[in-house]
């Protein structure tokens, strides 16, 4: 067998099998056509509408003209000034004024006459701070309910030769009144300046010194006499 022979079979197999393909398509095109034609078949055709144009709106009436009318007259006052009448001034007596210029008047502290400048002004003096007022003191008086109790014991041996004399000391008042403490400043003898010490500092009674009412302690100097009664 030659090389054509062998060819042969082959190509006829090949053309059976488009054959074959043509008519398979062929039949696949006759069985789905009623489905198609039932697919088109229900398609519902679409009414046509005429769609008119609206008509176009009516043009806007002229605006009516409005007549100019003159403005009202104002309305006349409630009360009508009265008119104003200059007098003239009598003259008055005295001497005559001249239309001469006057002289510059006298200066004035800090104005510069002619010119120009900036009015100083016066120095003003600062006010001065008012000083207080000293305090209000008053001094310490023996108080009249004790004043029985003032003279001390006469020293019994003085008294026995008959020796009179004086004491002076110099105490100081508490603010209650009392006498916290003494000194003796002098004495004819000195038991006159001891009973005097002792007196003072367990019987005198003062009526305290004060400041602005304040009761305050002080000092005072007093003089002890004494005398034998015949």
């Amino acid at each position: 067998m030659s090389f054509v022979d062998q060819r042969e079979p082959a190509r006829d197999a090949r053309s059976m099998v488009a054959a074959i393909a043509i008519n398979g398509a062929f039949l696949a095109a006759v069985l789905l056509a009623p489905a198609a034609v039932r697919e088109v078949s229900k398609f519902k055709p679409i009414e046509a509408i005429d769609v008119k144009p609206l008509d176009p709106p009516p043009p806007p009436e002229p605006e009516p003209e409005i007549a100019a009318t003159d403005p009202a007259p104002p309305a006349p006052p409630l009360f009508a000034p009265k008119p104003v009448v200059e007098t003239p001034l009598p003259p008055l007596d005295g001497p005559e004024t001249s239309s001469d210029p006057q002289p510059n008047p006298l200066p004035v502290p800090g104005f510069t006459p002619g010119g120009t400048g900036t009015i100083i002004a016066p120095r003003i003096a600062p006010t001065p701070t008012p000083t207080p007022a000293p305090p209000v003191l008053r001094d310490a008086v023996r108080d009249p309910r004790y004043a029985a109790n003032f003279q001390p014991p006469y020293p019994s041996r003085l008294l026995r030769l008959d020796v009179e004399g004086t004491a002076t000391v110099r105490v100081l008042i508490g603010p209650d009144g009392h006498v916290s403490k003494v000194e003796v400043v002098s004495a004819t003898d000195p038991e006159f300046g001891r009973a005097t010490e002792r007196q003072a500092l367990s019987k005198w009674r003062f009526k305290p010194a004060t400041r602005d009412g304040t009761p305050v302690p002080s000092w005072q100097t007093l003089t002890v006499r004494f005398t034998i009664d015949d």
